[in-house]
Order: C-alpha cells, then sequence, then structure tokens
C-alpha cells in the first residue's frame, strides 16, 4: 500500500486522499502533516519515516527548497509541491506547473483570449513563469495589488479589452469572485 502525506497548515478539507486513491485504483495510507509555522515543520527525515511521498501546499511551497535537488524547470521557480526519497537524498518537483503547461499549451484555447490571473500566490507564480517563457500575455489582477479588486467586473474588464476572456482564478481556496 502507498504510504502518502500532505503537509501544509489548516489542510483538514484536503481531498488529496480521495484524489490518489483515484488516480492510483487502490487504497492509500494518507497522512496530514497540518502545522501553523514554518518553526513547527519537521525535516525530511523525520517525514519519511512515516510516508514514502509527500506533497506540499501553502504555505510552505518554498520551506524545503534547500535540503532537495528541484528537477525540472521548476529550478528556476524555487516553488515545489511535491518531494520523494531517492535514497541517495531527496528531489522535488512541481506537478502543478505540469498541469499549467499541460492546459495552456493547447493553442486553441488561447485563440482570440486574453488571459486574466487573479491573485498573486504560488499557483500564480507557476502561471507567469509558464507564460512569460512561452511569450503568453496576460493581465494580472490582485487583492494586494488591485484597490478595486472587490468589485472586479469580469464583464466589464472584457468589453475594456475587447477580446473573449480567460480566466485563471489563482486566489486562496477562500476567496470568491463577486465580478
Amino acid at each position: 500500500m502507498h504510504k502518502l502525506g500532505l503537509i501544509g497548515k489548516n489542510i483538514s478539507h484536503s481531498k488529496s486522499k480521495q484524489m490518489y486513491e483515484e488516480i492510483l485504483g487502490q487504497e492509500v495510507n494518507y497522512k496530514l502533516f497540518d502545522y501553523e509555522k514554518v518553526k513547527d515543520l519537521p525535516t525530511l527525515e523525520e517525514l519519511f519515516t512515516q510516508v514514502n511521498g509527500i506533497s506540499i501546499t501553502s504555505p510552505y511551497k518554498k520551506s524545503y527548497n534547500q535540503m532537495v535537488k528541484i528537477i525540472g524547470e521548476v529550478r528556476e521557480l524555487g516553488i515545489i509541491n511535491c518531494i520523494r526519497n531517492t535514497g541517495n537524498g531527496f528531489e522535488a518537483t512541481n506537478t502543478d506547473f505540469l498541469a499549467v503547461e499541460n492546459f495552456l499549451k493547447n493553442t486553441e484555447l488561447l485563440k482570440e483570449r486574453q488571459i486574466v490571473l487573479l491573485g498573486n500566490g504560488s499557483m500564480s507564480e507557476i502561471t507567469k513563469f509558464y507564460t512569460e517563457k512561452n511569450n503568453i500575455k496576460l493581465v494580472q489582477l490582485s487583492r494586494t495589488s488591485n484597490k478595486n479588486f472587490e468589485e472586479l467586473s469580469l464583464k466589464k474588464l472584457q468589453e475594456n479589452i475587447g477580446k473573449d476572456l480567460l480566466i485563471i482564478n489563482a486566489c486562496s481556496r477562500e476567496y470568491q469572485s463577486s465580478g
């Protein structure tokens, strides 16, 4: 049986166990490692005495960077969401980047559309990283950098831009857009 885990903050709502069981087609021994502060995080050696693979969610996606070899294009970005023990150390990557890449490489989806990225956390950093590397233009809006974000009207935004919009919501789970 696979022994996997998720490390994060306030993660009791996680559906990761069900997701992995669906992907793998079998029951998974899944453990949530919920920590309030970075200083409370266990070492990778401690974590891997309990699991064989670990997923990482906010706000800890950069917390283990110095202890792992980051593989793939995300090495430049330094945002990881999964770690494995190779036996000779720990490797990490970011599968969210692979999802963004897979989604946005569909040029038909982007044709005649303006990408609007909502948020400025890890997922938006990953999305911007991919779009910049591939010369895809986007408009980024966030609660911290746009003072009228809460009154955002996507219909008005589309009228101003003059194109259909492709909205990527990278805001935190609790954010609900009224636009």
